[in-house]
């Protein structure tokens, strides 16, 4: 199984692999920050490790990109540059300060850790997200065997924002799938970093140290954090760039503005869903009457420096730059599909009113991932402390409100929220800083029911990473445990033994991340809509292109299963496998 690598030896080599990457990323950073003026302002010494491990991590993606398309995708050649870099550019990271004097703080801050560890020690197992096999771990993997980057033939994705991907292409090529998790996990860490140091500098250090336990006890957050996904890193470069935002008073408006629109164009390089956060931030710029035309200017300046290259990509090759929406004003090229069907309850005000609650107690409705009872327990209370609310907090809060709208409106998954957590942990760390002050009774309280969800929550998180072990101490085999835990893993595994190049078309889904065949395509709407374009049937491609394997469902459409009943094709193989109470049964028929 090509990039794959697990247990401990593994986790520890990317996990060295991850430092020397972070320590290059935060020198170039460094050095980058200083060429803008950035350096020479009054930032905190955490302020300006993590601005510039951003704008590093900016810098690595693109040079990704450009070795990619130049055809230089070489393990040797990103270890070599990795050395170079290191020698030039590598920098120490700074000393960093908690001041933790309460045991509570410290039960606080130990659980915090713990739940890190536990998430990073699950970047070790095996990829088994749908997103990750089905595109983000996959096309790296594609344009890794092929030696350059590409636009894959029937993608729907290939040429979407892929900055957080590339980054996924780094780990792969030089070590595998849990340095290419490990890539995602690093923005868990940094964004609760962060988060502490816009609390301290902005609110409290207290909200700043809440801020970062409640982001880190988010189940949705853990979740994700081990898995090679991209919203982390997109809630990541949001926040930072309304931190930008936030320091125009101490660094001026221009170059706030044009760091908040770089790291703006980041999110927006990293995922569609940093679009909205470029109005929204756009919209904030505009409300601030100094220095208006020059902020917003500078602003939309940073934001095409550094996502124009994602998004003209698309439009050179596709004529749409944001494939596959919009295809009405684009002239057809795309379709339209709603992301919100059946999620979500209600689009009306109410619903809308009760999105909190709503994700809070029916995960099952936004895709199944859950927030956790903290958010809604404290963030509404800070009404109440509307009269304490500085200048910042009404941007926190017009934040969440606008983004929720949009959220609301278009895609109801709970990983899609993710961008407004930071800001929402900041919101509900006022709230428990203003309680812990109050009267001794409600203070001990409030301290108690913190305690106790952190500690339910860090128990989830022991369980939901038991897997993990087995595979660190080599109690069980990747093998085994994909078979377990992958439904698409047995299929792949089948079809790997076939004599190469075999033709093989997969009705099923497009989880192709485990495929060690070169002549694989997978059934899909840009295929479909390619056969339209033919007045072509799939019936009638299946039979002019003569696959040797076809791979379907108990889901697979009818057309394709009336195909195989024809003699040239015989079963052979089939399995079954049980997944949140459905059963999945999958049949591969081989031409004769």
């Amino acid at each position: 199984m090509e990039f794959l690598n697990t247990g401990f030896p593994p986790i520890l080599v990317s996990l060295l692999f991850l430092v020397l990457i972070l320590a290059v990323c935060h020198g170039v950073g460094r050095r980058a920050l200083n060429g803008i003026g950035w350096g020479k302002t009054t930032l905190f010494p955490i302020e300006r490790m993590i601005f510039s491990a951003a704008i590093g991590l900016i810098m690595m993606a693109l040079a990704v990109l450009v070795l990619g398309l130049a055809g230089f995708l070489n393990p040797w050649v990103f270890r070599a540059g990795l050395i170079v870099l290191l020698v030039f550019f590598g920098r120490p990271f700074p000393e960093i300060s908690f001041r933790l004097k309460e045991k509570q703080a410290w039960f606080f801050a130990a659980a915090a850790v713990t739940a890190l560890f536990l998430s990073f020690l699950d970047c070790g197992r095996p990829p088994i997200g749908n997103d990750a096999l089905a595109y983000h771990l996959a096309d790296p993997k594609d344009f890794i065997l092929k030696g350059r980057i590409y636009p894959i033939p029937f993608s729907r994705e290939s040429l979407w924002p892929y900055q957080t991907e590339m980054l996924f292409t780094l780990g792969l090529l030089l070590e595998g799938t849990t340095l290419a998790q490990l890539m995602h996990w690093a923005f868990y860490p940094l964004t609760s970093l962060a988060l502490y140091a816009f609390g301290s500098r902005f609110l409290s250090r207290r909200v700043g140290f809440l801020a970062a336990i409640i982001f880190i006890f988010t189940p949705v957050v853990f979740n994700e954090s081990s898995q090679a996904y991209v919203d982390l890193s997109l809630a990541f470069f949001i926040f930072l760039s309304f931190y930008a935002f936030c320091l125009k008073d101490s660094v001026g408006p221009g170059l706030s503005a044009l760091f908040s629109g770089i790291l703006c164009g980041a999110a927006a390089s990293t995922k569609y869903l940093g679009l909205s956060a470029v109005a929204i931030l756009a919209a904030f710029w505009i409300f601030e009457r100094p220095s208006r035309i020059k902020s917003i200017l500078l602003f939309g300046g940073g934001v095409f420096l550094v996502s124009a290259v994602w998004y003209g990509r698309s439009y050179l090759h596709l004529g749409n730059p944001v494939y596959p929406f919009f295809s009405n004003f684009f002239g057809g090229r795309g379709f339209e599909f709603g992301v919100r069907t059946g999620l979500g309850m209600g689009d009306g005000l109410t619903g809308f009113l009760f999105l909190l609650w709503n994700i809070t107690f029916f995960p099952n409705r936004f895709g199944g991932d859950w927030l956790g009872p903290l958010y809604l327990m404290f963030a509404p209370l800070a009404l109440f402390y509307f009269r304490e609310w500085k200048k910042q907090m009404i941007y926190l809060g017009a934040f969440v409100f606008l983004y929720g709208l949009f959220f609301f409106k278009t895609a109801v998954q709970a990983r899609y929220f993710l961008p407004a957590i930071p800001f929402l942990s900041l919101i509900a760390a006022f709230v428990l800083a203003r309680l812990e002050t109050a009267q001794k009774f409600l203070s001990r309280w409030t301290a108690f029911i913190i305690a106790g969800v952190i500690s339910i929550h860090l128990g989830m998180d022991f369980y939901k990473t038991r897997d993990s072990w087995g595979l660190l101490i080599q109690k069980e085999t990747a093998a085994h445990f994909l078979s377990r835990k992958e439904r698409s893993f047995r299929g792949y595994q089948y079809l790997n033994q076939a004599p190469p190049p075999a033709k093989i078309f997969g009705a099923v889904e497009p989880r192709r991340f485990y495929n060690g065949q070169p002549n694989l395509l997978v059934d899909g709407e840009p295929l479909r809509r390619f056969l339209t374009g033919q007045k072509q049937s799939i019936s009638g491609f299946l039979a002019r292109e003569k696959f040797d394997y076809i791979w379907v469902s108990s889901l697979t459409e009818p057309e394709i299963q009336e195909f195989l009943r024809r003699p040239d094709y015989r079963l052979g193989f089939s399995y079954d496998f049980e997944e949140g109470g459905t059963l999945f049964q999958y049949r591969i028929y081989q031409r004769h």
